[in-house]
C-alpha cells in the first residue's frame, strides 16, 4: 500500500512538474498593449516607417532612404524590408512588411549600450515578469503580437496575424527547406 502511494505521490509530483515547465515555455500574456518600438508601430505602411526612422535622432538609414519630400517616398519601389544603418546604438534593425504592412521589427543593440538584463528588466517592469520561452530568450504576447528579447541584446515585435499559419504549407515548406539544406552539403 505504501509503494501505491509513493507511486502515485512521484507520478503527480513529475506530472506537475512538466506542466508547470510546459505553461513557463509559453510567452506571458500582457495586460499593456504591445504596439512597437519607439514610434514605429506594426501595421504601418514602409514610408510611414520611412519617415518615423528619418524623423528620430537615434535611428539612421542607409543613405538610400534619405528623402526629401513625400512625393520621392510615394514614387519608390516598395519592397518588404528595410533594415537600419549600424550606429553607436544599433547593431543591426529589421523591419519586414507584407501588403506594404509592417508586421515584425528586429532591433539588435550594441552590446556596450544596452545587454540583455537591462533590456529585460525594462520589459519585465512595462509588461510584468516575462516567460522563459527557452535558455536564452524571454517573451510576452499580447492579441496578435509577440514580444521577445534574447540574450544577444535582440528585441524582436511580431504580428502574428499577418502570417498564413496554414500548417501543413508550412511543413511542406520546412520539408524542402530541410532537404535543399542536405542537398547543399
Amino acid at each position: 500500500m505504501k509503494e501505491k502511494k509513493l507511486l502515485i505521490f512521484i507520478i503527480i509530483l513529475l506530472a506537475s512538474s512538466f506542466l508547470f515547465s510546459q505553461s513557463q515555455r509559453e510567452p506571458k500574456v500582457s495586460d499593456i498593449a504591445i504596439t512597437g518600438y519607439r514610434n514605429i508601430n506594426l501595421g504601418m505602411s514602409k514610408s510611414d516607417v520611412i519617415k518615423a526612422i528619418n524623423g528620430d535622432s537615434l535611428m539612421t538609414l542607409p543613405k538610400t532612404y534619405s528623402y526629401n519630400n513625400d512625393s520621392d517616398i510615394q514614387g519608390e519601389n516598395i519592397d518588404n524590408f528595410l533594415n537600419l544603418a549600424e550606429n553607436k546604438f544599433f547593431k543591426s534593425g529589421y523591419f519586414l512588411f507584407k501588403d506594404d504592412s509592417l508586421y515584425s521589427i528586429i532591433i539588435r543593440f550594441q552590446p556596450r549600450q544596452l545587454d540583455f538584463i537591462e533590456i529585460l528588466n525594462f520589459l519585465n517592469k512595462k509588461y510584468g515578469e516575462g516567460n522563459f520561452i527557452d535558455a536564452s530568450a524571454v517573451s510576452w504576447e499580447n492579441q496578435n503580437v509577440l514580444l521577445t528579447v534574447d540574450r544577444s541584446s535582440t528585441v524582436k515585435y511580431f504580428n502574428k496575424s499577418a502570417i498564413d499559419t496554414n500548417e501543413s504549407a508550412t511543413t511542406n515548406s520546412i520539408d524542402n527547406s530541410r532537404q535543399s539544406l542536405f542537398e547543399g552539403l
